[in-house]
């Protein structure tokens, strides 16, 4: 059976930080870096936009918009303090133009161009600066349960699509992510539910047995109770993972 894998790196903002990276190690191709302002779209509704200028061949500035809420929010403090943790020898943030989530400033030069590995790995989270920003707040509460200072809090909402998002809800020895499953089209959802229930029960085989634990429920799970209205009313029910140490 075919599976769609999607890579968490956008192709052209990788392609685009390599081409001018290498074009700075030869004083013959330095010219081709030309000024440029390109816009990208991607599925979801998450948005880029690619500027460079020719004074400065060696600076590329990539903006992020992030899926459109109804109540648009600044970037997590979570996302900003993983953002200068992962880029800080590479890159700088400048303050995003109206209508972007975050402004990252990459100075090319200071890639490890003499390190093919380095530079690949680099390279390919640079590109993948729309999951490290929407996971932020995931990865932060991960963290803190792998180092045992996980503790009980608020449940926390990630936008993931346009007026969607998922939940997290943190405790002392777990973390519970939440995915409010919801169809436009009443025949996708009743369908759904059997799907979901049956990939909720996949897990109890053997070859599963180390993989977080997974249900599935029509109504809201306790975790959401009293949550905004973005976590309750999901036509297709709800899917919850648990994660332990």
């Amino acid at each position: 059976m075919a599976m769609l894998q999607v890579a968490p790196e956008s192709v052209i903002l990788r392609d685009t930080i390599r081409t001018r990276a290498i074009r700075l190690t030869n004083p013959e191709t330095i010219k081709q870096n030309n000024s440029i302002s390109v816009n990208l779209v991607e599925f979801d509704d998450v948005s880029y936009r690619l500027t460079a200028s020719a004074g400065e061949p060696n600076k590329l500035l990539v903006s992020l918009a992030l899926p459109p809420q109804e109540k648009r929010e600044p970037m997590s403090k979570a996302a900003t303090e993983l953002v200068q943790r992962e880029f800080s020898s590479v890159a700088t943030m400048q303050p995003p133009d109206a209508g972007f989530t975050v402004a990252l400033e990459i100075k090319l030069d200071a890639l490890p161009m003499d390190d093919d590995a380095a530079l690949n790995q680099m390279i390919n989270k640079l590109a993948s600066l729309r999951s490290l920003v929407m996971g932020a707040p995931l990865r932060t509460q991960l963290e803190l349960l792998a180092n045992g200072s996980c503790k009980e809090g608020p449940l926390i909402a990630i936008p993931h699509r346009p007026g969607e998002e998922f939940f997290v809800k943190p405790q002392e020895d777990s973390v519970t992510v939440i995915f409010p499953m919801r169809f436009k089209d009443p025949s996708d959802a009743t369908i759904s539910c059997t799907f979901l229930a049956e990939f909720a029960e996949a897990r109890r085989q053997p070859a599963l047995t180390t993989a977080p634990s997974c249900s599935y429920s029509k109504p809201p799970p306790l975790e959401l109770r009293g949550g905004p209205p973005t976590a309750l009313g999901a036509n297709g029910g709800d899917v919850s993972f648990v994660l332990f140490k």
